[in-house]
């Protein structure tokens, strides 16, 4: 039966509609039932062979390239894509893929095998294939995508399992899918790797108990590679992170044996140990000596039994110049000591009246104040000589805890060089400014400061403050120097300075019955005397 043009196109259009539903349908249900491999976090959907996560590519990251593939180390296997260039007399372009057995098919040419082949090899028989079927032509043969497959990662590890990768994906990026979450942040963790401390965010992929010194990367040949992530890490070293092949064992062993390196190293700390591993390596691993390194002596300190322990003595400086070297053991201690006080800074701090005050390096017990303040530029016009000190916080040479006896006016002044003081680290030179006050405390009407007048006595300030109390024990007052904090009586202190602190004492509760008392009873012995005496004249 023959249909209408127009029947047609209404079975046509309905065909076609009926066909976008079944597509349509067909991509929902490969949307919503498809598995993403292991190591994909749940969302991720597989569609045109592509794993897609909020339109990204979910861990592109693993297969981004460092620089060039070396050609002499990447196998070719099952999904790499090769594309041949051909111009000239001829003109053409082919794409090759590798089937699942390793092989590839040129067209009118024939069928080879590039499998397992390194990639090198690989284009150069590609090559001469096409060229001699293409004589007279330039060829030219180049990998454009690499293949995605399987890795097992088994061992002492959160997640084992099969996870998929490429020949440029590193044994830590594995480890990464093995516990995305934990990975990053113990890898990122320089401390947690250098103290393999153990925390509820310790791995990455990796429990508290796994090893990341000797994780073992299995290839199908039989070779087995020894990858150190810690020594990755602190070095950069990237043959101890090594890329991964088709069907490769990333094996994850426990945490069994450390050793301690300390001491004038860059990053002392407890270390996993690797059988074999010599102390030139262990100091590698933490960045190498510190400057201040003792380069002489190290000591070694090791079990000689089951709790018992002896150190041994190396010479640091032939082992890091590849003469000697010795072999650590488990639980060895080792340590590389440094003078005390290398390199200690020594300053003193300098206030007050000086034209550049501020801190100021000094050797200790060498340099003295004269030559700092001098190093500070030299004194102000507002310099108060008399009221300048030294405070050392150590000190107890005077009264004044940290107060050192120090005259500037006859230093400076009066260019006394034995009044000159030697600083020590942390001291502080205070020279204040010019002021004209005297300190009067205790026993008088008035308390307080009164105005400087050069060439004065106590007696002055002491009027000038209202005069002494009925409780004053006047000839115990004290003048308390400011620039060196001695204690000194009225007779010793001679002209009070500005800043001064004058102190009046009282008398001592019931000090005045006490004198009367011993008056009356001279008084009484005195008028004994005297009668027996004059009955006896009589």
């Amino acid at each position: 039966m023959e249909l209408s043009g127009e029947k047609r196109m209404k079975l046509r259009s309905g065909s076609s509609l009926a066909s976008l539903v079944i597509l349509f349908t067909i991509y929902w249900w490969a949307e919503s039932l498809a598995l993403p491999p292991q190591g994909f976090p749940a969302g991720t959907s597989m569609f045109g062979n592509q794993f897609v996560t909020q339109g990204a590519v979910f861990g592109q990251e693993m297969f981004l390239q460092e620089g060039p593939i070396d050609e002499n180390k990447y196998v070719v296997g099952p999904g790499d894509v090769f594309t041949v260039d051909v111009w000239g007399k001829a003109r053409l372009q082919l794409r090759l893929d590798v089937d699942t057995e390793g092989k590839i098919l040129i067209p009118d040419s024939g069928i080879i095998v590039v499998g397992d082949r390194s990639l090198a090899d690989a284009k150069r028989i590609i090559k001469a294939l096409v060229a001699s079927a293409v004589p007279q032509s330039n060829v030219e043969v180049r990998l454009v995508s690499m293949r995605l497959f399987k890795v097992h990662v088994s061992g002492e590890i959160e997640s084992p399992g099969s996870y998929i990768a490429s020949q440029v994906t590193r044994v830590s990026e594995i480890l990464s899918l093995a516990s995305r979450d934990t990975l990053g942040p113990r890898l990122r963790d320089i401390s947690s790797l250098l103290t393999i401390a153990a925390s509820d965010t310790a791995g990455p992929g990796l429990k508290e108990t796994s090893s990341l010194r000797n994780i073992e990367l299995r290839h199908r040949d039989g070779e087995i590679e020894r990858v150190d992530l810690i020594l990755y890490f602190v070095t950069g070293d990237l043959s101890r992170n090594p890329c991964v092949r088709d069907g490769d064992v990333v094996y994850v062993p426990r945490l069994e044996r450390f050793f301690t390196l300390g001491g004038a190293v860059m990053f002392p700390g407890t270390y996993e140990l690797v059988k074999g591993e010599s102390f030139s390596e262990a100091l590698r691993l933490v960045g190498g000596v510190t400057p201040e390194a003792d380069l002489e002596k190290g000591e070694r300190r090791r079990f000689v039994g089951d709790e018992r322990t002896e150190s041994e003595y190396f010479d640091v400086g032939s082992v890091i110049a590849g003469t000697a070297d010795f072999e650590i053991e488990a639980a060895d201690r080792i340590y590389v000591r440094s003078p005390s006080h290398y390199l200690e800074r020594h300053e003193v701090l300098v206030k007050g009246e000086v034209l550049f005050p501020g801190w100021y390096s000094i050797n200790p017990r060498e340099e003295t104040l004269s030559q700092v303040v001098a190093r500070a530029g030299g004194l102000t016009e507002q310099a108060d000589l008399s009221g300048g000190r030294v405070i050392r916080p150590s000190s107890l040479a005077s009264q004044w805890r940290g107060v050192v006896d120090c005259d500037m006016v006859k230093l400076f002044r009066e260019k006394r060089s034995d009044k000159d003081v030697l600083l020590e680290s942390g001291d502080i030179i205070e020279i204040p400014k010019l002021v004209s006050y005297v300190n009067v405390t205790g026993e008088v009407r008035r308390p307080g400061y009164v105005r400087f007048v050069p060439n004065k006595r106590v007696g002055y300030y002491v009027e000038q403050a209202g005069g002494y109390t009925h409780r004053a024990k006047s000839r115990k007052t004290m003048v308390i120097r400011f620039s060196t904090g001695q204690s000194l009586s009225q007779s010793e202190a001679g002209s009070v300075l500005a800043n001064d602190l004058i102190n009046v004492p009282a008398k001592k509760e019931g000090e005045g019955w006490e004198i009367f008392k011993d008056t009356i009873s001279i008084l009484a012995q005195l008028a004994t005397v005297y009668i027996v005496v004059d009955q006896a004249i009589k």
